[in-house]
């Protein structure tokens, strides 16, 4: 069984299935077992356990129907913001792409990142129009990976909000 330990910036706890990278966020103070995108099987309060040091639970994650072990440690603290981020595929030449679709940059653009080329500002439109969606996290795990190397906390999702978007190019 696959296992993640749940991250937390101070206010707010991150729970990310291994498998799907499905995602939840939620108050520090809310109650464990009431995850939207995990169903809880079993609460594990490890006081009386000397091998084990941090509580867990085993949730079924109702995005890839996976059963993992989440572990509630509060000490894992996160620094770096959660980054919302879509994977595409170019139709030709089938190079991916991550678009980081509420990351406002010059002209009106949006910021995206390859293996080659890294970081650079594009069209969002444009990008559609000559990428599909990718939903198999098997083909992006290798860009994914890259961007969690340097730093990135991923929030995937398949379309931009474009008062999200407004909001951030405002801010740029």
């Amino acid at each position: 069984m696959k296992q993640t330990i749940i991250e937390n910036d101070g206010n707010d706890i991150f729970v990310t299935c291994p498998h799907c990278d499905n995602c939840e966020q939620h108050n520090i103070d809310a109650q464990r077992w009431h995850l939207q995108s995990f169903e809880v099987t079993a609460v594990i309060d490890t006081d009386n356990m000397p091998n084990e040091s941090v509580d867990y639970s085993i949730a079924l994650c109702h995005n890839c129907n996976n059963t993992i072990k989440i572990i509630w440690d509060y000490d894992n603290i996160q620094t770096e913001p959660i980054t919302d981020v879509i994977f595409r595929q170019f139709k030709q030449g089938y190079d991916l792409i991550a678009i980081f679709p509420h990351v406002g940059e010059i002209n009106h653009g949006v910021l995206t990142y390859m293996h080659v080329g890294q970081h650079s500002a594009a069209d969002y439109d444009t990008l559609l129009r000559n990428t599909k969606l990718v939903r198999d996290a098997t083909v992006y795990e290798d860009l994914r990976n890259e961007l969690t190397d340097i730093g990135y906390r991923l929030n995937i999702i398949a379309r931009q909000s474009p008062q999200k978007w407004l909001k951030s190019y405002q801010a740029f």
